[in-house]
C-alpha cells in the first residue's frame, strides 16, 4: 500500500447527510430520465457508466475498502453502488472505539486480498472490453470499462494469502494493469461525445443551483429566527 500510495498529494474528505443509496441511484435515474425527456440526451446514450457518472460520487473513484464497525454485518443502505466490488471489513469495535490499530488490522485484511482483488477488476475489465458500446454518431457517450472497480471481497470470508513482491506468478496484477489502460483509452474516447458532456455540465449547474438555494432558505429562516428572538427579548 505504502509503493502504491507514495505519489499521493491530496485527499478528498466526503460527508454524508441524510443519506441512502437508494435515493441516490433513484435519484441519478431521474436525472438521466428528465435528460431524455428534455431532449438533452438520446436513448442510446444511457448506459450504466452514464448512471454511475450521475451518482453523488461522481468525482470520487470507488472505495477499495469499506470499514463496517459496531459488530454489524451489513452495509445500512450505504454506497450500494459503489462497493458492489469493494473489500468489506467487519470488525466489533464500535465507531469511538477505532484506533490506528483497527485501521492497520483493516489494511492487512485489504493486503491480505489483494491478489484476489486485482483478479477480479481483471475479470471485469476484461466482460466489459468484449462487449463494448461504443458512442453513437448523433453524439450519445457510454463507455466499455469500469476503470475503478475494486474487487468484492469480504474480510472475513477471504483467504487468500498475501504475495510478496517478488511472487512468482505476478500475470494477474499485470493483466489487470493492461486491460484497465484500455479500458481508460475507451473511456477517455467516449467521454469526447459532446451531447453527454453537455448534459453533465448543465446537471452539475442544476445540482449546484438547488444547493445554493438550499443554502440561502436556511440563512434567511436563521436570519427570521435570530430578528424574532431580538425582539423577544427586548421586550
Amino acid at each position: 500500500m505504502m509503493l502504491l500510495t507514495r505519489h499521493n498529494s491530496s485527499h478528498r474528505l466526503n460527508i454524508a447527510f441524510s443519506y441512502t443509496a437508494r435515493e441516490e441511484i433513484s435519484r441519478a435515474v431521474r436525472d438521466v430520465a428528465a435528460g431524455v425527456a428534455a431532449g438533452e440526451l438520446l436513448p442510446a446514450d444511457v448506459s450504466e457508466r452514464l448512471v454511475e457518472r450521475c451518482l453523488y460520487t461522481r468525482d470520487s473513484p470507488r472505495p477499495h475498502l469499506l470499514v463496517r464497525t459496531s459488530g454489524e454485518v451489513r452495509l445500512s443502505d450505504f454506497l450500494l453502488w459503489q462497493t458492489t466490488h469493494t473489500c468489506i471489513y467487519f470488525t466489533e469495535v464500535l465507531w469511538p472505539d477505532f484506533s490506528i490499530w483497527h485501521l492497520f488490522a483493516a489494511v492487512f485484511s485489504y493486503q491480505r486480498n489483494y491478489d484476489t482483488i486485482q483478479a477480479a477488476r481483471a475479470d471485469r475489465s476484461r466482460s466489459r472490453l468484449q462487449h463494448p458500446t461504443h458512442c453513437p454518431t448523433s453524439g450519445g457517450a457510454d463507455s466499455a470499462s469500469d476503470s475503478a472497480t475494486p474487487s468484492a471481497a469480504e474480510s472475513q470470508t477471504e483467504s487468500a494469502p498475501a504475495e510478496s513482491e517478488s511472487q512468482t506468478e505476478p500475470a494477474p496484477v499485470e493483466s489487470s494493469e493492461s486491460l484497465l489502460t484500455q479500458s481508460l483509452a475507451e473511456v477517455s474516447e467516449a467521454d469526447g461525445c459532446s451531447g453527454v458532456q453537455k448534459f453533465l455540465r448543465l446537471l452539475d449547474a442544476r445540482r449546484w443551483g438547488r444547493l445554493e438555494a438550499l443554502v440561502a432558505d436556511v440563512s434567511i429562516s436563521n436570519i427570521g429566527s435570530n430578528s424574532c428572538s431580538g425582539v423577544t427579548a427586548s421586550s
